[in-house]
């Protein structure tokens, strides 16, 4: 017969197995996640640089993360447009692989989406929010388009959504963040959600699981986009050539 010491020591054994199995188990996934995720990285890192090697004049940069991975773009204005979706990176891991990616080359136009990462993977500590800012500051340094340079919003996350709930106070400090880094630098801040609620109140659905887009929102976005980008270089083209400008002492 068991006593029910005997018993409550099996069960401490057993629900510490148990945590010590559920730990390793985690611990395999993220290891394993990790890995696919650089195999992915390293993949569209070798794709990006053979498509940026048959092109010789001018193109579009778009590069960032999964809201990249769905935005069609392609051709803008008769440009290449170069698409490098970096998915599951964050904004610290991004900068080398876009650095290598475009060895010294400078876009014409640009059009980024970053962030999303660090908020999920670092959360809304001031040592994120530092790090994301400067990573940001690098970035640019290496992706910024000679003409001009846009750059989406944070994904906003539904609080339900049982896989991202966590992200969404981190989510909304970085956007701020990018949304300011936009004003210091002159680039062009795209509120993704914004455009997203405006169709939502057309009834559509804009995400699949609480943070990715659907289709029809990566569409929505795009066609923004296009037009904001056609806008600036229809406003950019009519701008008179330095050596035809008046001089002004």
């Amino acid at each position: 017969m068991f006593t029910a010491r005997d018993i409550i020591i099996f069960c401490i054994g057993l629900a510490l197995a148990l945590s010590v199995c559920l730990m390793i188990g985690w611990i395999l996934g993220a290891r394993r996640q990790g890995k696919l995720i650089r195999r992915d990285a390293n993949r569209a890192t070798l794709n990006a640089q053979a498509r940026l090697r048959q092109v010789d004049g001018d193109f579009v940069l778009v590069a960032g993360d999964s809201t990249v991975a769905h935005l069609v773009l392609s051709p803008i204005a008769d440009l290449p447009v170069i698409e490098v979706a970096l998915l599951g990176l964050t904004s610290g891991e991004f900068h080398p692989r876009i650095t290598q990616i475009l060895s010294g080359r400078r876009p014409r136009i640009t059009v980024l989406s970053i962030g999303a990462n660090d908020a999920l993977q670092k959360g809304a500590s001031e040592a994120t929010r530092t790090n994301f800012k400067e990573n940001l500051r690098k970035i640019a340094n290496a992706v910024e388009g000679r003409e001009a340079t846009f750059i989406l919003s944070l994904p906003r996350i539904d609080t339900a959504a049982p896989d991202y709930a966590h992200g969404a106070a981190a989510m909304e400090s970085l956007n701020r963040d990018a949304n300011a880094f936009a004003r210091a630098h002159r680039w062009i801040y795209v509120d993704g959600a914004q455009i997203c609620d405006a169709a939502d109140h057309r009834g559509e659905p804009m995400s699949v699981d609480g943070l990715h887009l659907t289709p029809d929102a990566s569409r929505e976005i795009a066609q923004a986009l296009r037009r904001r980008i056609a806008a600036v270089m229809d406003m950019n083209s009519k701008k008179p050539a330095p050596a035809d400008r008046p001089f002004q002492a």
